[in-house]
Order: C-alpha cells, then sequence, then structure tokens
C-alpha cells in the first residue's frame, strides 16, 4: 500500500518559494534539508523548519548568537497576534502549505 504523501518531499523546495522574500533582501540558502531551511545575510540566520516527529512547522531568527522563536519576535511587536499565532501542524501537502504561506506572511510582517 503506497502512503499518501504528507509533503515532505516537497519542504524545502517550498519553503524557497514561500521565503523568496528573503533573498529579495539579500539573504541565502545556506543550509537545505528535508526538514530544515536555513537562509543567512551577514550574522543573521533565519531557519525554517518542520519537526519530524511532530510535523509542526515553525521559524526562528539567529542573531548575534541568540536565537528567538517567530512567536517570541511577534510578542514583542504585537501581543495580540502572538495571542492568535498557532504552529500549523503539516501532516498533508495542503496544510504544509498553509503553514508555509502563514509564516511567511508573520515573518513579513
Amino acid at each position: 500500500m503506497i502512503e499518501p504523501s504528507d509533503g515532505t518531499d516537497e519542504f524545502a523546495g517550498e519553503v524557497k518559494r514561500t521565503f523568496g522574500f528573503l533573498c529579495d533582501l539579500g539573504f541565502s540558502v545556506i543550509v537545505e534539508l528535508p526538514t530544515m531551511v536555513q537562509f543567512a545575510r551577514g550574522g543573521t540566520r533565519v531557519d525554517i523548519y518542520r519537526g519530524r516527529e511532530s510535523q509542526e512547522i515553525g521559524a526562528g531568527v539567529s542573531f548575534l548568537g541568540s536565537r528567538y522563536a517567530l512567536s517570541e519576535i511577534v510578542r514583542a511587536v504585537d501581543p495580540e497576534a502572538a495571542r492568535r499565532m498557532r504552529n500549523i501542524v503539516a501532516t498533508t501537502p495542503g496544510l504544509l502549505m498553509k503553514g508555509l504561506e502563514d509564516l511567511s506572511s508573520a515573518l513579513r510582517h
């Protein structure tokens, strides 16, 4: 029996497409793995990941040796938006796309 795809095979490509705006801002992809893509510009790193077990999609930003979850950054800027923010569990390709689009939108704002 063939299992339906959960989107793992497409993860890196979809991250690069959805977060392409980072490249427009001078970032480059420096790590590309089946469950994590990391962009860098100078000393700043942005990682987009998918939990191997949990299938949760999340993002983090590292700067000056410290790493911050996207939810921490949003909380500092807009506490109300942070209360509404949830990581999507991407068990299907559709949920993968929705999760990446939501993260991309949160990072841009």
